[in-house]
């Protein structure tokens, strides 16, 4: 239930909580979003657009472009496995969590 603040406006409920803002998609929505003008890519359960990275990143933009639409988890995984830098980098891509 929502409740005034002192101006009388309402304040937010307590039930909505950052979590609820999180997106939730498909993975069929992700395989919609399967072009290089439109990158996205499920990795670890995590959905992230990454069309603007694509051309930013140090091993080329086909690596990016051949994850658009699909769970890249497997091809992360083999290449950058647990290492800082390219899971801090993609966690700045994040859209949402596969659902």
């Amino acid at each position: 239930t929502s409740t005034a603040s002192p101006t009388g406006s309402p304040t937010a409920s307590p039930s909505a909580t950052a979590s609820s803002s999180t997106s939730v998609y498909t993975l069929a929505q992700v395989a919609t979003h399967n072009k290089q003008a439109d990158c996205w890519t499920a990795i670890n359960g995590k959905v992230y657009d990454v069309t603007s990275w694509a051309t930013k990143h140090p091993g080329g933009d086909q690596n990016i472009y051949r994850l658009c639409g699909i769970d890249g988890t497997s091809a992360f995984s083999q290449q950058h496995g647990n290492q800082s830098e390219p899971n801090d980098t993609l966690g700045e891509y994040q859209i949402g969590v596969l659902g």
